[in-house]
């Protein structure tokens, strides 16, 4: 009897340790090299009588060239930059020219990074929190030089993914945190002057 007993704590004990190691969240790997994609938002172009997606408006891009055609987004984040807006580029190796979904790629240590020497994740709040987010093209289009706005991702889909990511790292939930970076920003076409009634 007593064996029987001693064989039931030590079974009990097993289960408890089982289930407490399921409870704790892995250590996270922090990937360097992942991306935070900017992916056309479909609902932004018109569906044709062929089942394909054109501009809704006639001056827009398609998604594809917009992709090919960004050279820089700008961003305001007035908590850290004051008025100033903020520029940067994208490489050729930035962008993924697949038609049926074509993507802009940002580092994932533009909103997560760690720090130098030591295991401490931290979120970057520059782009994570900023606003006014447009995609600009500039150079030499059919012979003319251009500087104009081509795309933007609306403020409200730049404040849902924000809390969508901060909630899944306070959690530290990582897999849905890159499973964000994946598909929660998303842009649509703009010319300057639909842009600027936006921002009215």
């Amino acid at each position: 009897m007593k064996k029987l007993t001693l064989l039931t704590a030590m079974l009990f004990a097993l289960i408890m340790m089982s289930c407490d190691s399921k409870d704790e969240p892995k250590p996270f790997k922090f990937d360097p090299y992942s991306k935070v994609n900017l992916s056309p938002d479909m609902s932004g172009w018109k569906t044709t009588p062929q089942g394909q997606k054109a501009p809704a408006n006639t001056e827009h891009l398609s998604p594809l060239e917009i992709v090919k055609q960004t050279s820089m987004m700008t961003f305001e984040n007035k908590s850290i930059y004051g008025n100033e807006v903020v520029r940067r580029g994208f490489s050729e190796e930035q962008k993924d020219f697949n038609p049926e979904n074509p993507k802009l790629k940002m580092f994932a240590s533009d909103i997560i990074n760690k720090r130098y020497k030591v295991d401490t994740i931290y979120l970057v709040p520059n782009f994570l929190e900023a606003e006014n987010v447009t995609l600009i093209r500039d150079g030499e289009i059919d012979g003319k030089f251009v500087l104009d706005t081509i795309g933007y991702i609306p403020n409200e889909t730049l404040r849902t993914a924000e809390k969508a990511i901060k909630e899944a790292y306070a959690k530290k939930d990582y897999k849905t945190v890159y499973k964000l970076f994946e598909d929660a920003y998303t842009f649509l076409p703009v010319t300057p002057t639909e842009l600027k009634e936006i921002r009215k």
